[in-house]
């Protein structure tokens, strides 16, 4: 019997397993393959929620199925929707834990941001989410089921892109994150393609360099935040283990696709990292490493300490970076009247002016995972 996630109960969640693990279980239940690979679709294709929707499967079958493993299922708490388009879903994890995830529609793209954490421990300075701590590790279930319920919230859209850039540093749950890439990505169930996947990380250099060599084809995000080592310790306390020249050169080390690049992600503070000055150091920092530069003015959240510089600030920080040859882009930061653009999750039901609450109609007003 698989092992390796189980829910709250103890059996086997039909959600974070792996194709080798539905043959698995078949096998462990006397069942041939295919009926393993009967209950991946059910479970990914057609979204059951229930043994007894599994009208392909013996009757005498499904109880035992149900005695055997079970399938969770992730419900809004909270949905909102910011008078630009954004959409936040607050979920929680079985003890209570809240965790959110941002649905992004861009001009003929739909991107949802996932979270893997409630609560991070990487302690980055300009991050809301960095001030509760560790409450959390998600499973593979709970980070592919916030898919499965965006999907559910919007039927009529297509999502084309996935950012693990929610709650959390996707690098330091690991096993997890790449339990759900894998299963996100299957041809056969969910088929999100790698190349239209992104994980961001603030620079856990040993299990970058391992996520690439294991996930080439997925995109990688670095958050850089200064560019030097003594306000990166201040801002991303995870470089005084891996300081910049480590982290630069692991990502120079980095075999990438073709046409593929590392994005280096970069919160602009006012007054902390945004002169003329930091722009020439931080282009010449990043010489040599096949990139693009994303700009991120920052967002400002209740309790951190910083401003968000003003937008003649940011163009001339990125037009000092164009000039010396970078590929650079700055991020719009939409969402921030519901405490939904970057660096501003923090699992709380802040609602703007402007903005609406509702529970999807399409589910029972629970927000824990069944």
């Amino acid at each position: 019997m698989p092992t390796l996630l189980t829910a709250k109960n103890g059996k086997p969640d039909l959600k974070g397993l792996t194709e080798r693990e539905f043959l698995e279980l078949a096998e462990d239940l006397g069942l041939p393959p295919y009926r393993g690979r009967q209950l991946a679709r059910w479970v990914f294709v057609r979204g059951s929620r229930s043994f007894d929707e599994m009208t392909d499967l013996p009757k005498d079958l499904r109880p035992r199925l149900a005695e055997s493993c079970t399938i969770t299922h992730l419900v809004p708490e909270t949905f909102q929707a910011s008078r630009d388009g954004i959409r936040k879903f607050l979920f929680r994890t079985s003890v209570g834990h809240p965790f959110e995830s941002v649905l992004i529609p861009d001009s003929g793209r739909l991107t949802l941001c996932l979270s893997v954490q409630a609560g991070c421990r990487m302690g980055c300075a300009f991050c809301a989410t960095g001030t509760l701590g560790l409450l959390e590790q998600l499973k593979a279930a709970s980070i592919v089921d916030q898919y499965l319920a965006a999907r559910r919230a919007a039927p009529e859209e297509r999502m084309t892109n996935l950012v693990f850039m929610g709650m959390g540093e996707p690098l330091d749950n690991y096993e997890e994150v790449a339990r759900a890439l894998r299963i996100l990505t299957h041809p056969a169930w969910l088929a999100v393609s790698p190349r239209r996947i992104t994980v961001s990380t603030c620079g856990l250099v040993p299990a970058m360099t391992r996520f690439k060599a294991e996930f080439p084809q997925v995109r990688l995000a670095v958050s850089l935040g200064a560019p030097d080592d003594e306000r990166r310790n201040q801002l991303i306390p995870v470089n005084k283990k891996y300081p910049l020249a480590v982290l630069l050169d692991a990502c120079r080390q980095i075999h990438l696709p073709p046409r593929q690049r590392i994005t280096f992600e970069y919160c602009l503070l006012s007054g902390v990292n945004d002169s003329p000055e930091d722009a020439s150091r931080l282009g010449e920092l990043l010489k040599g490493i096949r990139c693009k530069v994303n700009l991120i003015p920052f967002n400002e959240s209740p309790g951190l300490p910083y401003r968000r510089p003003e937008a003649a600030v940011v163009n001339r920080f990125a037009a000092l970076l164009s000039k010396v040859g970078m590929t650079v882009t700055v991020r719009e930061s939409r969402g921030r009247d519901i405490d939904a653009a970057c660096g501003q999750l923090a699992g709380k039901f802040s609602p703007g002016p402007n903005s609406t609450a509702r529970i999807p109609l399409t589910d029972p007003p629970r927000g824990r995972i069944d």
